[in-house]
């Protein structure tokens, strides 16, 4: 959000002095274009990735992880570890 905030604000607080870019309405809407070109081709991308990634076979967990718990699962940690151990202290 920083980034897309950013090269928007640059758009309303341009200065001729330092970059060579004056502020503006124009100034503010190209910067608006060239972010909506970028989210959308990051969106693209990673559909695609994630596309190609769910027909390998590497997205999806089976329901019995799922219901053992992710965290428990993959790193065999879980929530109440952590809730317990604040209470001892």
């Amino acid at each position: 959000m920083g980034g897309f905030l950013g090269t928007l604000l640059v758009g309303i607080f341009a200065n001729p002095e330092i970059n060579g870019i004056s502020a503006g309405l124009g100034q503010f809407l190209i910067q608006l274009f060239g972010s909506a070109i970028i989210a959308s081709y990051s969106i693209v991308v990673t559909y695609i990735i994630f596309f190609i990634a769910d027909k390998l076979g590497t997205i999806r967990v089976t329901k019995e992880m799922q219901e053992h718990g992710l965290d428990d699962t993959f790193f065999h940690e879980n929530f109440s570890d952590y809730s317990n151990s604040n209470k001892n202290n």
